[in-house]
């Protein structure tokens, strides 16, 4: 039975709170649903569902599996506990009961067994030991039979009567010196006797193989090249010292094996003996801790300490925050052609903010992460979002929100985007490996890193629970244990990471606040409700002086501070803000709607000292100057001979909504498009005529752009809660799968992978197969083949019968059946 076979059987016995636990782990499993039990053991065993579940297993777990592919057999604790030293009876029934219910094993008489695909996730070599004889006869099988036969371990064979010899028989020599190469492992004495009649340095390069079985031939091996069909000993020969060298030796003894090249692979064999029989040497089931006087714990960092460090880096973190999205407002931030911001954007963009260029470009990734600004397609420019899409106006949305929801829409952004902001600025790594010219640029495609979000859950986890979070070292130390895997891809960017939790005030001085711990744990309505007691109190007034500026000695309430910055220009930096009042940026207000009188009584409201002559003669005289010169902004224009039907169209109470204004005697102008203006008349019974856009003949008119739903999105992000997995949905999924087929049908699409899982399975644990094959006519044949190795769609098999190989196609298979094994060639 195969393995989707087996384990769709016991999904089917498991309880609907087992499933709900399995589903939970693995929520891959589910999306999109599927019909039946069949479908969830299929995409359990799907190499990119385990590669998923085993991402996120810990160094224990995966050392577990990796024994438990070496020892090839039915699992079980006894059988590891050998095989991983320092473990107990105990841990492994835990650990393995644990990676059963991830469905990564699956029961079979005797024990458990991995699923198939578990060998592709970890590799051709677990836990860094090489290849078996067993698989590597069939890539070295020559070689194997010519070392077998010149240690007196197989019959000699002539030499006529071997290059004679059909497939099968030399698929059967293969085998035969594969197990008897295999079998002087067994012998008490054989490998320490070995050892000792072994060169100088043997034992070095033995080391050196142990977690890395790929090696190369020295120079004078490789001018000479082995012949692997040779009988003579190569202590016979005339270049003695090189085959006595620690290579040569061990390439006589058949513990080295050519893989072609200059390339060669230490047998597991020789492997586990060097390690005394032990697939891990070092095995702990929780993390280990520090060695006395390493990382050793420092004293308690103090409550107030922590949150004061936090509390100014959420401080200064929106401080910047707004003094780059004014620039921003003011001031679009255009992009390169290939995408991302450049370089000189960024820096005059810091430079503004008064901020390093690093600083700017995570600001402004978090800034779009959170969708506080957004990238505008007719321009290709970055500009501030609105707070209302439906109605454009001039409020931005950054300044409508209170500074704690500010705080929680850059942090939740920070925790959700596949982003990584620290590589902005760093050379891009070319496919040999150099640096290469350009720099990654913010904003662009190349900062995105798929991983990034799993790596800050992970480091937030740790912080949460870790002993000794002031440690950075043993924190990173401990984070690699957990998620190893995870580690090597992303692991370089931990430092980064923790950097800038410590700039969004998630973490103070290296450790959880007390907010950041709320957050951390997915409370963020508690994270907002403790950061909002823990901040001071905005201001509502500012000084006006006499040299035309506005001083703000503390953080502003958000209207005010939204207003202030309409009216004036921010200037300085640090605590107390200074704003500077100009005919330009009087100009800038008078464009957004704003008079001279209500400017006048916004500052009177919220001034602390009376409003300076200057200034009130500043704002009357722009005022004065502004609109002599007025603009109308239209879409679309309307004309006809008959005025008076063009007048009754613009009061036409079914069209009232689309602002069509007259302009001269049968001249009306509209903000709407052309294309949804005519739609819009032609459904009142007028009938329309489109025309060609001034000075581009022939063109059609261009397609209004409907506004996103920003508040939507904004308000899904705010929110924090995850889609409903594991509810109503998790219900009817359940109701599916009880109500569904125990199996899945014949001419399921399930039969391909079933089939692909069972030739792999055959091929390493070397048994023959039963095949039911269709030609292109129609017609089914049953083969008993060996499948040798599966690749692009196609699985090349040996035909005993024949004594020929095959390639056969995969979608013209339509069963397989596993039968007894065989001596004859597999690949992995």
């Amino acid at each position: 039975m195969s393995a989707i076979a087996a384990l769709s059987l016991e999904l089917q016995q498991r309880s609907d709170a087992a499933l709900h636990a399995l589903c939970a782990d693995r929520p891959d499993l589910i999306s999109p649903p599927v019909p039946d039990f069949a479908a969830l053991a299929a995409r359990a065993c799907s190499r990119l569902s385990v590669h998923r579940a085993v991402d996120r297993l810990t160094t224990a777990q995966i050392q577990i599996i990796e024994a438990s592919l070496v020892l090839n057999g039915p699992v079980t604790p006894a059988a590891l506990k050998p095989l991983l030293r320092g473990s107990n009876q105990r841990t492994l029934t835990s650990a393995l009961n644990r990676l059963h219910d991830l469905a990564l094993f699956y029961q079979v008489p005797g024990g458990l067994l991995p699923v198939g695909a578990l060998h592709e996730v970890l590799g051709t070599y677990p836990a860094g030991l090489g290849r078996s004889y067993h698989t590597l006869s069939a890539i070295s099988g020559d070689f194997l039979v010519a070392t077998a036969t010149r240690l007196g371990l197989l019959p000699t064979t002539q030499p006529a009567v071997e290059a004679q010899a059909s497939l099968v028989s030399q698929a059967s020599q293969a085998s035969q010196a594969s197990e008897a190469l295999a079998d002087r492992f067994a012998e008490p004495q054989w490998w320490s006797e070995l050892l000792q009649r072994a060169p100088e340095r043997t034992s070095e390069l033995l080391t050196r193989l142990e977690s890395q079985p790929l090696a190369t031939l020295p120079a004078p091996l490789v001018e000479r090249p082995l012949n692997p069909a040779a009988t003579e000993d190569p202590a016979d020969s005339d270049d003695s010292a090189d085959s006595q060298s620690p290579v040569g030796f061990l390439l006589a003894e058949g513990l080295l094996i050519p893989l072609g090249g200059a390339h060669l692979e230490l047998v597991r064999e020789a492997g586990l003996r060097w390690r005394e029989g032990a697939v891990v040497t070092d095995f702990s089931a929780t993390f280990p801790a520090a060695a006395p006087g390493h990382g050793a714990a420092s004293a308690p960092l103090s409550v107030l300490r922590r949150e004061n460090a936090a509390l100014a880096a959420v401080t200064e973190l929106l401080h910047d925050a707004s003094i780059l999205m004014e620039s921003v407002t003011h001031a679009p931030v255009p992009t390169l052609r290939h995408g991302g911001v450049g370089v000189r954007a960024l820096r005059s963009l810091s430079q503004q903010a008064g901020v390093d260029e690093s600083r700017a470009a995570f600001l402004l990734e978090l800034l779009a992460a959170s969708g506080m600004i957004e990238l505008l397609a007719e321009t290709s420019q970055w500009s501030a979002a609105r707070s209302s899409t439906a109605h454009p106006g001039p409020d931005v949305l950054w300044f409508v929100l209170p500074r704690v929801e500010q705080w929680s829409a850059l942090t939740q952004a920070w925790l959700q985007m596949d982003r990584a902001p620290s590589l902005i600025g760093r050379a891009e790594a070319s496919i040999s490996g150099r640096p290469a010219a350009p720099t990654i640029n913010a904003l662009s495609a190349e900062v995105r890193r798929a991983d990034a979000p799993a790596l800050r859950s992970l480091l937030l986890d740790v912080l949460g629970t870790s002993a000794n979070p002031e440690q950075p070292s043993e924190l990173l130390r401990q984070a690699a244990w957990l998620r190893p895997r995870l580690w090597r891809r992303v692991g370089r960017l931990a430092e980064d990471v923790l950097a800038e939790a410590e700039a969004l005030g998630i973490t103070g001085a290296g450790t959880l606040s007390s907010f950041g711990a709320f957050l951390a744990r997915g409370e963020q309505s508690q994270a907002e409700e403790t950061l909002r007691t823990s901040l001071p109190a905005p201001l509502g007034t500012i000084l006006l002086q006499a040299d035309l500026t506005a001083v703000a000695p503390g953080y502003l309430e958000p209207a005010l501070s939204r207003e202030l910055a309409l009216l004036a220009d921010r200037e300085g930096r640090g605590p107390a803000a200074f704003y500077r009042f100009s005919a330009d940026s009087l100009r800038r207000a008078l464009d957004a709607g704003r008079e001279a009188e209500g400017v006048l009584a916004f500052l009177a409201q919220h001034s602390a000292t009376p409003i300076p002559q200057p200034l009130e003669y500043l704002i009357r005289d722009a005022a004065s100057r502004h609109g002599i010169i007025r603009l109308t902004p239209a879409a679309t224009v309307l004309t006809g001979a008959d005025a008076a039907g063009l007048l009754a169209v613009a009061h036409d109470s079914a069209l009232s909504d689309l602002g069509l204004r007259e302009m001269a005697p049968g001249v009306l102008i509209s903000p709407v498009g052309p294309a949804e203006l005519s739609r819009r008349l032609r459904a009142v019974g007028h009938s329309p005529v489109l025309e060609p856009a001034a000075g581009r003949p022939g063109s059609s008119a261009e397609v209004t752009v409907q506004a996103s739903a920003l508040e939507t999105e904004l308000e899904s992000r705010l929110d924090g809660h995850p889609p409903d997995e594991t509810g109503a949905e998790w219900e009817i999924q359940l109701t599916r799968l009880r109500q569904g087929p125990s199996s899945a049908p014949f001419h399921s699409t399930l039969v391909p992978q079933v089939g692909l899982e069972t030739l792999r399975e055959a091929i390493r644990t070397r048994k023959q197969v039963a095949l039911t094959v269709v030609d292109s006519e129609g017609n089914q044949e049953r083969l008993r083949l060996v499948p040798l190795s599966v690749n692009s769609g196609r699985v090349r098999v040996f035909d005993p019968v024949r004594d020929t190989e095959r390639l056969m196609s995969i979608h013209r298979i339509l069963d397989v059946d596993l039968l007894d094994a065989v001596k004859g060639p597999a690949h992995e």
